[in-house]
């Protein structure tokens, strides 16, 4: 599994800073081999969804929207079900 760093999003909170990292996941395969990762530097907070697609282009723009709108570790599964079913 290789995960490449596509986008790091700095934004203020009243709690202070929050840094949040969004990782292309490619599991090198050829089932389900692209996947996506989040992580929150300040808390280490992680999550990670794994072979989704083996579109790259797909994942890409599901990152696109994730980093867009800021999306935390903690929220990356309702928002890949709702990306992955069309919502």
């Amino acid at each position: 599994m290789e995960k490449t760093e596509v986008c790091r999003k700095v934004t203020g909170t009243n709690g202070g800073w929050r840094t949040l990292v969004y990782y292309l996941v490619d599991e090198g395969n050829d089932r389900g081999r692209y996947g996506v990762s989040v992580v929150h530097l300040e808390t280490d907070e992680k999550s990670e969804a794994r072979r989704l697609s083996n579109d790259r282009e797909r994942i890409e723009k599901l990152i696109d929207l994730l980093a867009t709108d800021c999306i935390t570790p903690n929220s990356l599964e309702d928002v890949v079900y709702k990306f992955l079913a069309g919502l």
